[in-house]
């Protein structure tokens, strides 16, 4: 115990903040310029996320509600196809030549006698 009460400091030291970001982050001036930020970055978020679901655009001007390149992310028929193919490699037999490490091994022109790909 008298090795931790030697650590602790008898005095708190506050080490005070910047002018620039007490103005900007604590003072109510500035309250209008973070609810414009805070706006805008929401409407942004919001336009992307329904762009992904519905693959069309939904950002205020020219190209409102026409279909963007590449469609929808998730409302799609290919759900799951790059989790099938992962799970398959991850699942697959050591010995078998479907895993990565022995189609690599078997593409290099070195093989090790210790991986057998059959």
């Amino acid at each position: 115990m008298r090795i931790i009460s030697a650590v602790r400091p008898k005095v708190a030291t506050q080490i005070p903040e910047p002018p620039i970001a007490r103005f900007l982050f604590a003072d109510t001036r500035m309250a209008w310029f973070w609810l414009i930020v805070r706006l805008y970055v929401g409407y942004q978020w919001l336009v992307a996320g329904l762009e992904k679901l519905t693959g069309h655009d939904y950002s205020i001007g020219s190209t409102f509600g026409e279909a963007v390149k590449g469609g929808a992310w998730v409302f799609t028929g290919h759900e799951g196809g790059a989790l099938t193919g992962f799970v398959t490699s991850a699942l697959a037999k050591p010995g078998s030549c479907r895993t990565l490490y022995c189609r690599m091994r078997q593409s290099s022109l070195t093989s090790s006698p210790s991986v057998r790909c059959s």
